[in-house]
């Protein structure tokens, strides 16, 4: 039976090719980084640009980057806020109609002839729904907002 023999290259152009390429991946990889710094306040005038302003102040108070708005849900003239909540049969959206410490009532937007649904457990434990909603409404045509009486001369 055969043994395989190992080759290991030693060869002195084989380190300089290696040490060149070694060169390159650093310059290129911090070539990149400075391009990505550079480059992070046109990606953030982008997101800002698709945001309402009820999003950008909502970012200010701990939200995310993304154009989120936490989803609502109106029962009985009052807006109520919708949660993930896990049940038995999988996780539900549902919206909170009664907080209390351990037990909370919520109603199922998809059938509120159902009534009130209670659940065992705190709910500040529970993640808020929060579509990505962008909007472009943000963007209007240039000078519908100047005052006119600062455009004009007066001589």
């Amino acid at each position: 039976m055969a043994t395989v023999a190992k080759h290991v290259n030693t060869s002195p152009w084989y380190a300089l090719k290696l040490r060149n390429f070694g060169a390159k991946s650093i310059i290129t990889l911090i070539a990149t980084f400075i391009v990505i710094v550079y480059l992070l306040p046109f990606f953030n005038m982008s997101l800002i640009a698709i945001k309402t302003q009820q999003q950008q102040k909502e970012d200010r108070v701990g939200g995310t980057v993304l154009p989120v708005t936490a989803a609502i849900y109106n029962y009985e003239g009052k807006d109520y806020p919708i949660f993930q909540v896990p049940t038995d049969t999988g996780m539900k959206e549902w919206a909170l109609i009664d907080k209390k410490r351990n037990e909370s009532q919520f109603i199922d937007p998809s059938n509120p002839g159902a009534g009130l649904i209670p659940w065992e457990g705190k709910w500040q434990t529970l993640e808020a729904v929060t579509p990505l909603i962008p909007t472009l409404a943000t963007l209007e045509k240039p000078g519908t907002k100047l005052n006119s009486h600062a455009c004009s001369s007066t001589r």
